[in-house]
């Protein structure tokens, strides 16, 4: 479920299907098919070390290995406010991602990368 405080913090419109959770494997699933049949092989993500960022990655490397779908990760590497974020907050996160993809992999018998 959206939690409905987060709708207007920093959207300005909603997609077409309205209002729906990014932490839902299910929208997952259907966003990448409507990928596929749009003939789209991959996904870039914007990804930062949140727990909340993390379990989503986990999920959508997941649903992507099974579809045989590829994934490609961009580290959100500033602040709120647009200011850099610390070099060792940063490395911090790449240790965070090695952890899931190998969770990812260990669960799926495949990288979701690939």
């Amino acid at each position: 479920m959206v939690q409905p405080q987060l709708l207007g913090a920093a959207k300005k419109d909603l997609p077409l299907i309205g209002a729906y959770s990014s932490s839902d494997p299910g929208v997952m699933r259907h966003q990448i098919e409507q990928a596929k049949s749009a003939g789209i092989t991959g996904f870039i993500v914007s990804w930062k070390d949140t727990p909340l960022d993390d379990l989503r990655l986990r999920l959508l490397m997941q649903v992507s290995a099974q579809e045989h779908f590829k994934l490609a990760m961009i580290y959100e590497g500033l602040d709120f406010y647009r200011h850099p974020l610390p070099a060792s907050e940063v490395a911090a996160g790449f240790g965070c991602s090695v952890t899931s993809s190998r969770a990812a992999r260990s669960s799926t018998g495949s990288m979701a990368s690939r």
